[in-house]
């Protein structure tokens, strides 16, 4: 049965991966907590031989580690969270407007009011735009004939 490399921080490692030895432990004592450590090879059974840069490489279980994972990938994890927080709140706010204006439209008692606004609304949109509105407003009213 195999066993990868999964180190603390989740990630599984790799010959040649920056790493830091993150256990408080007596069982490695060439090694420190907080050493910065390069993966020299990875085995099946869930351990590496890290070399600690004094040519002395000792057999690690993965889990002891924590791969250094480069400011650019977090920065990229926390700017893609953000944007998908924005994007939820906008879309929230969209439909908050549409609401509010849907509730508006139907409060204009006269029909010609309500023309006259659902128009002025309309003329906002592109050629292509009301194009895809014409046809969807198309189907609509054919599925309700039917």
């Amino acid at each position: 049965m195999k066993i990868k490399p999964i180190s603390k921080n989740n990630v599984i490692l790799k010959k040649g991966d920056k790493c830091i030895f993150s256990t408080l432990t007596y069982d490695y004592p060439n090694l420190k907590l907080d050493q910065k450590i390069t993966i020299a090879e990875v085995f099946d059974n869930g351990v590496v031989r890290v070399d600690n840069g004094t040519n002395i490489q000792v057999n690690v279980l993965a889990n002891q580690i924590d791969k250094i994972i480069k400011k650019k990938e977090k920065m990229t994890k926390k700017l893609t969270k953000e944007v998908k927080e924005i994007n939820r709140q906008v879309g929230i706010i969209k439909n908050d407007l549409v609401n509010d204006i849907d509730i508006f439209f139907y409060d204009i008692e006269n029909i010609e009011d309500q023309a006259k606004v659902f128009r002025t609304i309309l003329s906002q949109f592109s050629n292509y735009d009301l194009e895809a509105i014409r046809e969807y407003v198309k189907i609509s009213t054919n599925k309700k004939a039917q």
